[in-house]
């Protein structure tokens, strides 16, 4: 069974929204996650990591109908697949897709583009992957609509 696709700029703003929670905690609630006993330190908590507890919290408080907050989780799921893959970060970070953080090596940051054919890329909730050949795609055309010009090709 096909995930629907999603408004891009939703897709976007929930997902933009759970990367400033997850690092800014203060900032957005000042006692802490709610509902959610986070620990920094540790890497599963609940079965869940911390980032993927954060994305469970923005989902169910962003989206006021539930099918909607699945079909994020499920993008969100599988674009962290893709953030996991350092060949593909790499990828990005060659064609202009994303950059690197000055301070951290490790740390980059994706161009608006990608969350955004996170949010509308074929996704199989059987295979729960985006189909990376696919996604790049669908990156390079919005990318192309972006203005933004390819350095890899």
């Amino acid at each position: 069974m096909q995930i629907p696709a999603m408004i891009p700029e939703l897709f976007r703003q929930a997902y933009e929204l759970s990367v400033d929670v997850f690092y800014d905690w203060d900032t957005v609630y000042s006692s802490g996650p709610p509902a959610a006993d986070v620990d920094a330190d540790d890497d599963d908590i609940d079965g869940y990591t911390p980032f993927q507890q954060v994305l469970l919290m923005v989902a169910y408080e962003y989206f006021s109908e539930e099918g909607t907050a699945i079909c994020y989780l499920a993008r969100a799921d599988a674009f962290g697949t893709l953030i996991g893959d350092r060949q593909c970060v790499e990828s990005w970070i060659s064609r202009g897709w994303a950059r690197r953080s000055a301070t951290d090596p490790d740390a980059f940051a994706p161009r608006r583009f990608l969350l955004d054919a996170a949010a509308t890329c074929p996704l199989d909730d059987g295979h729960a992957e985006f189909d990376p050949a696919i996604f790049a795609r669908i990156a390079e055309i919005r990318a192309k609509e972006a203005g933004i010009e390819d350095r890899g090709n």
